[in-house]
């Protein structure tokens, strides 16, 4: 799915992930109404949204984290 898609998804509760960053422990979501990414290390970073995100479209929902 493309970002923007992504993005509502996020919105709406779910984790996102790009296929590209084959991390497995690397995805974005919304806290407390803030786009973050949670990285291997285990911590919550604030998303700052480059523009290969923007024009991804290998952006997939998660359920294993």
């Amino acid at each position: 799915m493309d970002f923007y898609e992504a993005l509502r998804c996020a919105a709406n509760g779910d984790k996102i992930t790009k296929r590209e960053w084959g991390n497995q422990k690397c995805w974005g979501q919304m806290l407390e109404g803030k786009l973050v990414l949670h990285k291997p290390d285990d911590v919550y970073y604030p998303w700052t949204i480059s523009d290969g995100d923007l024009m991804g479209n290998d952006w997939e929902i998660i359920m294993y984290a």
